[in-house]
């Protein structure tokens, strides 16, 4: 089985990732960005949640696969920016065999690369590769968005 991770352009972005973050000592230009937690990440997501089940009493669900509710930490590393800029933090809501969806406090261009880890419903820390599917403001400075990952290859 062929990995992710086996491909030449993840193995050179790796490689970048680890240079930059000892150039710099682990320290991310997203510093200001809290990495924790907070009261109004819950309250967003909480009232996108109801807001989703209000629509979907009256609409069917337009994914294939099931969403299951998963709030969680994760970074996102996308291959087009440099690794001095660190990660975006993002919040995730939801995922699926498919994707994930999330809130972060960084709009985050569409249609482009990376690498996000987060733990996933098992408490395994998880990092895939994936497309950026949607991003849109959601709320004073909040984005919301959907990251499709990319087929697992094997061989």
């Amino acid at each position: 089985m062929r990995l992710v991770t086996d491909d030449i352009e993840f193995q050179a972005y790796d490689a970048s990732v680890t240079h930059a973050a000892s150039a710099t000592n682990g320290a991310s230009a997203s510093a200001d960005v809290t990495d924790a937690w907070t009261p109004e990440v819950d309250m967003i997501l909480s009232a996108m949640e109801a807001a989703n089940s209000a629509q979907t009493e009256h609409q069917s669900e337009r994914r294939s696969s099931r969403r299951t509710p998963h709030r969680t930490l994760a970074k996102l590393s996308l291959f087009a920016q440099s690794p001095l800029l660190g990660p975006t933090v993002l919040f995730t809501r939801d995922v699926t065999t498919e994707g994930l969806g999330f809130i972060t406090r960084e709009r985050v261009p569409l249609g482009c690369n990376g690498l996000v880890t987060f733990t996933d419903t098992n408490g395994i820390s998880v990092t895939r590769h994936g497309q950026v599917y949607r991003c849109r403001e959601a709320i004073n400075g909040w984005y919301e968005g959907s990251l499709r990952f990319a087929a697992t290859r094997t061989s």
